[in-house]
């Protein structure tokens, strides 16, 4: 059930075509951003440009039963997604990294 919805968000922000340019902060900044993002009710991954996760919030961590320190570094697609949804968001993800719009992507 918690794939299932956090697939169905992934899908939803790709459908969008939202993508965003993320600037390395300081460790003052690093600190300031995990108290924002593990305190918003909202579900925030952060993937490397490869897939694999970076950050996992609260939200997350609570709606999939997942601690950050279990999810870290692992493929977000093998956690959480069917097969052919993996891959269809692994595509997206490609997409994203050259520079071409993930518009025509469909949520699930």
């Amino acid at each position: 059930m918690a794939g299932e919805q956090v697939t169905r968000v992934m899908s939803d922000v790709l459908a969008s075509g939202a993508a965003a340019t993320v600037l390395v902060p300081d460790e003052a900044e690093r600190n300031a951003l995990s108290e924002i993002l593990d305190t918003v009710g909202v579900l925030v991954v952060v993937l490397h440009p490869d897939g694999r996760i970076a950050r996992f919030n609260r939200a997350c961590e609570q709606l999939s039963g997942l601690s950050f320190d279990e999810v870290e570094g692992q493929r977000l697609t093998g956690l959480f997604m069917e097969p052919d949804e993996g891959a269809a968001f692994e595509a997206a993800l490609g997409d994203l990294a050259a520079g071409r719009s993930t518009g025509d992507c469909e949520g699930t």
